[in-house]
C-alpha cells in the first residue's frame, strides 16, 4: 500500500501559510493579511534590535568618556603605590597623611631631562619654610619606562636634596599615571605633567593639568590653595 505523503509543517510562517492556502485552507486575501502582518512584526523587531544596539554603543562611549576623565578640583584624589628612590615601597592614601599634600606628576625620563620639570622642582624647594609650616607633604611622580628608570630619577635630583616632607617616587609602566588618566599618548611623551593640592581628608583643592611641556602650576596659586576649605 502507498503511503501518502504528508506536507513539511515545520514552523516556517511563509511556507506554512502557502500550503495551508494551497490546500485551501483560507483564502489567499487572509494570506496576504497574515504576511503583512508578519512582515510588519519581522519589521518592528529589526527596529528594537537597532535601538538597542544603539543604545548599548552609547553607553560604551558614556562610560568610556567618564573613564577618562581627569581628576578636577572637588573629586577624591586617588591611593597608590610606588616605590621611592630608595627601593622601599611607598603607598599614597591621601585621606590618611593627617597633612596636605602637593601632588606633582613630572614628565620623567622622555629620552632627556626635562628642563622645565627640573625649574618646578626648584621652585617647589624654595618654598620648603612655607610649605612645612603649612603642614604639607610633597610628593614628585617620576614616570617612564626605562629599564634604569630609578637611576634617571637620581639623575634628575642630582644637585638637588630633597628635605624633610619632600619625595619623589618611580612610577614604572605609568601604573600611577595611567590610574590619573595623564598619559600623554605621543612619541617621546610620557604624561601630561600636573600639580594637585590634596587636603588632610583626600580632596582635591586645587589641580593643574597642562597640555603643554609648560604651563606649570605656579608656586604662588600652590601655596594659596594650602587652607583652603
Amino acid at each position: 500500500m502507498a503511503v501518502a505523503q504528508l506536507p513539511d509543517l515545520n514552523f516556517r510562517p511563509a511556507r506554512t501559510h502557502a500550503i495551508l492556502r494551497q490546500a485551501g485552507a483560507y483564502p489567499a486575501s487572509s494570506t496576504q493579511k497574515i504576511e503583512s502582518t508578519e512582515m510588519q512584526a519581522i519589521r518592528s523587531l529589526k527596529v528594537v534590535r537597532f535601538l538597542l544596539l544603539c543604545m548599548c554603543l552609547i553607553r560604551m562611549v558614556n562610560t568610556t568618556a567618564a573613564d577618562d576623565r581627569k581628576l578636577e578640583s572637588g573629586d577624591k584624589a586617588l591611593p597608590f603605590k610606588a616605590t621611592d628612590l630608595e627601593g622601599k615601597s611607598f603607598e599614597f592614601q591621601p585621606d590618611k597623611t593627617g597633612r596636605w599634600t602637593v601632588l606633582v606628576f613630572l614628565r620623567g625620563y622622555p629620552g632627556y631631562q626635562c628642563p622645565l620639570c627640573s625649574r618646578q622642582v626648584g621652585e617647589l624647594l624654595a618654598k620648603t619654610e612655607e610649605l612645612a609650616a603649612a603642614r604639607t607633604n610633597v610628593v614628585f611622580v617620576y614616570p617612564g619606562v626605562a629599564k634604569d628608570l630609578t637611576a634617571k630619577s637620581k639623575e634628575f635630583l642630582v644637585d638637588k636634596q630633597l628635605p624633610s616632607g619632600f619625595n619623589m617616587v618611580i612610577d614604572q609602566d605609568y601604573e600611577v599615571v595611567n590610574a590619573y588618566h595623564l598619559r600623554w599618548q605621543a612619541p617621546r611623551e610620557t604624561a601630561y605633567p600636573s600639580t594637585f593640592v590634596i587636603d588632610p581628608t583626600g580632596v582635591i583643592r586645587y589641580a593643574k593639568i597642562s597640555q603643554t611641556h609648560g604651563d606649570r602650576a605656579p608656586v604662588k596659586e600652590v601655596l594659596a590653595a594650602l587652607g583652603k576649605p
